[in-house]
């Protein structure tokens, strides 16, 4: 269900840990003091739990302002301490980490250092994304495709800025009500190769 994304089938990072989700939503509501739970949609939900932190070869579509993005990699819920299948590389970034594990929500997400401020108290990012014409695999920081909880009880996917964002001021573009809805809009996108780094050219 929900494979209209067309996922590289030796890409995934390994397994949505049981009861990461949970653990996730629990430490989010906690840290934006909300006054009801905060739970990611529940057709994510169920996409994550088969396909987790995949590279997909359908990943573009258009936002809001008519701009054509495209999805590198998504977002995963993996620790340090989590067993990964092999090989094992280690990041280009400096971090000394596993590559894949720079993808997780714990380095790329609300409550992290590199981007708690830029992307605020709302945003949750899902992707990674392309970014100014640049394979996001291959840069340090790059924009994201988000779940926007600011709205209340509708939750919507926009992109983020992460250039123009500013503390406590996330830039958004918007993008489509669901995760459903997107996984039907997009469409082909095959990476240039070139632009991708040479140890990072799998993952």
């Amino acid at each position: 269900m929900l494979s209209n994304f067309d996922y590289e089938p030796d890409n995934f990072p390994g397994q949505l840990p049981v009861g990461r989700l949970e653990e996730f939503e629990k430490a989010f509501t906690r840290w934006v003091e909300a006054s009801r739970p905060i739970v990611l949609p529940s057709d994510y939900r169920q996409h994550i739990q088969q396909y987790h932190g995949g590279v997909p070869r359908k990943g573009s579509f258009v936002d809001g302002t008519g701009r054509r993005r495209t999805i590198g990699r998504f977002v995963n819920f993996l620790r340090p301490s989590d067993p990964l299948p092999p090989p094992n590389v280690v990041s280009w970034r400096g971090s000394g980490r596993d590559v894949r594990l720079d993808y997780s929500i714990d380095v790329l997400g609300p409550m992290s250092y590199a981007n708690m401020d830029g992307l605020g108290p709302y945003l949750v990012p899902f992707a990674c994304l392309d970014t100014n014409g640049h394979n996001c695999r291959r840069m340090a920081r790059f924009d994201l495709l988000c779940f926007d909880f600011s709205d209340g009880g509708q939750i919507n996917v926009v992109t983020w800025d992460c250039e123009k964002s500013s503390t406590d001021n996330p830039v958004t573009a918007p993008v489509i009500a669901s995760f459903s809805e997107l996984s039907l809009r997009v469409e082909s996108s095959e990476p240039d190769a070139a632009d991708v780094s040479a140890n990072d050219m799998k993952f």
